[in-house]
């Protein structure tokens, strides 16, 4: 992980001088993958039937005794520890009890398909589940085939390697991420904890030295264009004054006196050193802060500044109101008052006398239209009245 960190920082082109951080781990590796190592002798003793823990240890300490990595056990935890591992990050302490009987793993895999197939107790099925098994029958196709390299062993130790493997191949195409579990003692009792114990697990788990490695490197980082996008408020006017990236960003992070030792700019990433990014953030937030409350203000300004409008406008009403209630209070017993007000019932209204004219004249011509059609009725019944009277027969 940390060669990776560095490699990143080398392929991005930013100053960086290589550290090593821990690569003496290498000499404990050699010594457990080696053809006469812990993990072949481990194999060698859980299928030998007469072998104990005694002759397991007497076994590590003569072949691997003399390898500088190799040490004696000098374990405050644990005083029965048989030998020591010096890691890259500490000396850890083994103890090899009941090592044999564990890695022999002896729960048979054709015993498991049968209680998987063909048990009728459900937690037995269940406590199997994730078991892989042996399939009673095998396909014709599958017996010809050659057994793979690797594909299954019969102790633990030859299953955790290969599943190892598997692990590192995963590792190695995806970015990983780690999750750290410490052991708070080490006699498994709950609110118990050890602090030497913790301390040495950190420093073997790497993490201390993780923590160094970001002190030292740039453990946060942004490609260009969404720095640019979330930065942008901090100085627009200088992102855009240049299209190269590390120039506008140059100007961004030196108009807000943001020092270059805390930041470097690669060829696609902006790498940050530990807690600058933070600091940008509150440089960000605290300037978004001020627009938002600003905005909010003039919102609010808008608001109010209607309700003390109508208010105001109320109040100049009332004031009206009062004066003219005033006034009529003063004058209405006066005389040219009472005229007035008698006066105003009759402002709008039509004359009588020539209402009557209008409606006189309305009538005489309709009843005018009305005798003429009466004239015209009687003259043509008269007529009538003769042309009968003329063809009535004598």
């Amino acid at each position: 992980m940390f060669v990776v960190e560095q490699e990143e920082y080398v392929k991005e082109g930013i100053d960086w001088v290589m550290v090593d951080f821990g690569m003496d781990l290498a000499a404990a590796i050699i010594m457990f993958e080696k053809p006469m190592g812990i993990w072949s002798i481990l194999e060698e003793e859980s299928l030998f039937p007469k072998a104990t823990d005694k002759s397991f240890e007497e076994k590590l300490k003569s072949s691997l005794g003399k390898l500088p990595v190799f040490m004696k056990p000098c374990s405050e935890t644990d005083p029965d520890a048989h030998f020591a591992i010096s890691h890259y990050a500490g000396i850890v302490s083994y103890n090899v009890t009941n090592w044999l009987e564990k890695n022999k793993d002896p729960v048979n895999e054709s015993v498991v398909e049968v209680f998987k197939s063909s048990s009728t107790n459900n937690l037995l099925v269940h406590l199997f589940r994730d078991h892989p098994g042996q399939p009673t029958e095998t396909p014709k196709d599958e017996g010809r085939k050659k057994k793979k390299k690797g594909g299954g062993g019969k102790t633990v130790s030859s299953v955790y390697l290969v599943s190892l493997t598997e692990l590192m191949t995963t590792l190695h195409t995806c970015e990983p991420h780690f999750v750290r579990c410490l052991v708070p003692n080490t006699h498994k009792k709950p609110g118990e904890v050890e602090p030497q114990l913790i301390m040495h697990q950190l420093q073997c788990n790497g993490v201390l030295e993780g923590i160094r490695i970001c002190m030292r490197g740039f453990p946060n980082r942004m490609l260009y264009p969404d720095f640019k996008q979330r930065y942008a408020v901090l100085g627009a006017a200088e992102l855009a004054s240049s299209d190269d990236n590390k120039t506008a960003c140059h100007a961004l992070l030196d108009k807000i006196d943001f020092s270059r030792d805390r930041y470097r700019l690669g060829h696609t990433l902006v790498f940050f050193r530990a807690g600058a990014l933070a600091f940008l953030e509150e440089i960000r937030d605290e300037l978004v802060l001020n627009f938002l409350t600003k905005m909010q203000g003039e919102i609010l300004k808008r608001i109010r500044t209607r309700v003390y409008e109508a208010k105001r406008d109320q109040r100049a009403l009332i004031s009206v109101a009062q004066r003219n209630f005033r006034k009529y209070l003063k004058y209405r017993d006066w005389g040219w008052m009472i005229a007035v007000d008698n006066t105003k019932k009759l402002i709008g209204k039509s004359d009588p006398t020539e209402e009557l004219r209008i409606l006189e004249e309305k009538a005489n011509a309709v009843y005018g239209e009305y005798m003429e059609q009466c004239n015209t009725k009687d003259k043509l019944l008269e007529e009538n009245k003769k042309l009968w009277m003329i063809k009535r027969p004598s």
